[in-house]
């Protein structure tokens, strides 16, 4: 009986393990890892795809950020794609500057749908990438100028950095940009000095037009980001990470806005799984790129995979099935990594106290979320995603 439950113990350690696992091993070969000179010095001409549904509110702040980089104006395009909108955000574009396109579309709707749409109606072939920006970012004004350094850009798949620009607003975002900072400045480094593709959230995703022109724009799923992330790894096409390329986006401020955002997020990364985990066996990628891809996929956040450690190792060892000791460690990885990522990026942090203060709601918001998640297996079937509010910050935070 002992080794009958020993299998599901361990499957459920390896699951919890395998970000770290594949961290650790990322590190060791980074270290010794010769660095290959990027490239640079050019300047492309490049396309800034903005989707766009009822974006009045901030549509303005995105293209202004957009125009007023310090690459050349002339070298740049910002196309608005107005999809099916009710609201005043294709006039409100037009007035700071963009090209718009108005969709009107009585089938598919959503965000990849829309991109692959405006993306038919252009000339790929007068840009050398085309940059995917959401409605409510901002760029910084080198933005376009550090995406130069990976030039040329035809060939490539770049994932820039991702923060936050309501950080500092309450105690949900700055834990949020927390983990933001853990990932984008800590594991997606490691990821790239290892050799490894960078995973892609669908904002700052920059695709060069000859990738475009082989491989079209196509999505199935609910999340394009990690679709095409899936999609690129398994066909060799490597995804690198711009770390110094940055934009940044809001958070959402309340728990329910939060809570439908990650389920959305989770129930993505499973679809994408599910549509490529046999080609994830069988593709001809490295050992770790295929067990970074399966990790990637199957993470389900910072804090639950915490919990999930903690309750799972305090099981283990209560009921001693066979090799409890190596499950329990195991298990307790999905705590200690995030912990040493969380305090790397405190030493560094531009307002460490208030950020190490919002840890005090750290066991609410552990208890909500494994509430959602156990509310998510009684209404699987739900696909009512609450739309994030949108807000104008007093002073957006851009914090690094």
């Amino acid at each position: 009986m002992g080794y009958v439950v020993a299998i599901p113990v361990f499957a459920l350690a390896l699951l919890l393990a395998l970000p770290a696992l594949c961290d650790a091993w990322a590190w060791l070969i980074g270290l010794a890892r010769r660095r290959v000179p990027r490239g640079g010095g050019q300047q492309q001409r490049i396309l800034f795809l903005v989707p766009a549904h009822n974006e009045e509110l901030l549509i303005k702040r995105a293209v202004a950020s957009l125009r007023g980089q310090t690459y050349p104006a002339e070298l740049m395009t910002v196309l608005v794609v107005a999809d099916n909108c009710d609201d005043r955000t294709a006039g409100a574009a037009r007035e700071a500057g963009a090209t718009v396109l108005e969709r009107t579309s009585t089938g598919d709707r959503g965000k990849g749908h829309a991109i692959g749409w405006a993306l038919g109606q252009v000339t790929l072939s007068d840009f050398a990438a085309v940059a995917i920006v959401d409605a409510d970012t901002i760029v910084e004004p080198d933005y376009t100028s550090e995406l130069m350094t990976w030039a040329p850009l035809e060939g490539r798949v770049l994932q820039t950095f991702d923060g936050l620009s309501n950080e500092n607003e309450s105690w949900l975002t700055r834990l949020a940009g927390l983990f933001t900072r853990n990932r984008y400045d800590i594991a997606l480094p490691l990821k790239a000095a290892a050799g490894l593709s960078c995973p892609v959230t669908g904002d700052g995703l920059v695709i060069g037009t000859n990738i475009l022109a082989r491989d079209p724009w196509r999505v199935r799923t609910i999340t394009e980001g990690w679709e095409l992330y899936a999609r690129y790894t398994l066909r060799g096409q490597h995804v690198d990470y711009a770390q110094t390329s940055r934009l940044y986006a809001q958070e959402t401020r309340s728990l329910r806005q939060s809570g439908t955002q990650r389920a959305r997020w989770n129930s993505g990364r499973l679809a994408v799984l599910s549509l490529h985990w046999r080609e994830i066996l069988t593709a001809r990628i490295s050992l770790l790129q295929k067990l970074d891809l399966f990790a990637e996929l199957t993470f389900m956040g910072p804090i639950m995979r915490a919990v999930l450690g903690i309750v799972g190792a305090g099981l283990v060892l209560v009921l001693r099935p066979p090799g409890a000791n190596v499950a329990a460690a195991a298990m307790l990885t999905a705590v200690l990594q995030p912990a040493a990522y969380s305090i790397l990026s405190l030493m560094r942090h531009p307002e460490p106290g208030p950020t190490l203060r919002a840890f005090a709601r750290l066991p609410m918001y552990a208890v909500w979320r494994v509430g959602l998640v156990a509310r998510g297996f009684v209404r699987r079937r739900s696909t009512n995603w609450i739309r994030t509010t949108r807000e104008i910050e007093a002073a957006p935070s851009q914090l690094r």
